[in-house]
């Protein structure tokens, strides 16, 4: 069945404008392990391949986020590790070709625990602590 709602296609310059804000603001990615209600966005640039991801509050949020981290993936990472916030590479126009897959929060099934793998893998036998490989 089709959700009945809505949802925008790809982000506007406002959209862009003001995710670029709040990261630079410090406000931070939202971490779908900390956070498990959020929207969620996988960008697909013309050729069909997946180019990034992006986590928010907002399906706008979310798609400008994917955006971002496609363009200035260094840039995200620097904000939160040197203080460089450098989103100069960014376009503010997104243009034709480029997709945006958007789910909704309700949509997300709940993360299970991750194992700790490495306490359980052993690297020169390849097993596991239960004898798979």
């Amino acid at each position: 069945m089709t959700d009945p709602k809505i949802y925008p296609t790809h982000p506007t310059p406002a959209d862009i404008l003001a995710t670029i804000a709040e990261l630079e603001a410090g406000h931070p990615y939202i971490d779908p392990l900390i956070n498990p209600i959020y929207w969620h966005c996988f960008l697909y640039d013309p050729e069909g391949r997946l180019v990034s991801d992006g986590c928010a509050e907002s399906a706008a949020a979310a798609m400008a986020m994917a955006w971002i981290i496609g363009w200035a993936p260094d840039a995200f990472c620097d904000l939160g590790c040197d203080g460089v916030d450098d989103f100069s590479d960014v376009p503010l126009i997104v243009p034709p070709g480029w997709r945006f897959e958007l789910t909704p929060p309700a949509l997300h099934a709940p993360r299970p625990e991750m194992p700790d793998l490495q306490s359980s893998w052993n690297p020169s036998t390849g097993e596991d602590s239960h004898g798979s490989s």
